[in-house]
């Protein structure tokens, strides 16, 4: 799956590469192996294959669809909890007390 990311050359001459909501400074090199690109580009927008990010540092992002009944903004701390384990998610969290 390729998707979206943008880039720009920073004044050291390293690529700042954002995507979504995370930005990561990249050598030259790493950048050219990443994307294909000439090193000497400046600015731009590119698809790139999803796998190959967390080669240069992203966070990959689970996906993990929670419920098409409701947003996970108006679900309970233990409904979310129980959709997880059923999912066979486990958390463990001090902070997560069950309140019935």
């Amino acid at each position: 799956m390729k998707v979206l990311i943008s880039f720009e050359k920073d004044d050291n001459g390293n690529f700042i590469v954002n995507y979504k909501k995370q930005k990561i400074i990249c050598l030259p090199l790493a950048f050219q192996r990443l994307t294909g690109v000439n090193y000497k580009s400046v600015v731009g927008n590119l698809h790139v294959e999803y796998n190959l990010l967390s080669e240069i540092g992203f966070i990959k992002e689970p996906v993990v669809s929670i419920t098409h009944e409701k947003s996970v903004a108006d679900m309970t701390i233990n409904e979310i909890c129980s959709f997880l384990e059923r999912e066979g998610i486990q958390i463990h969290s001090p902070s997560i007390q069950e309140n019935e």
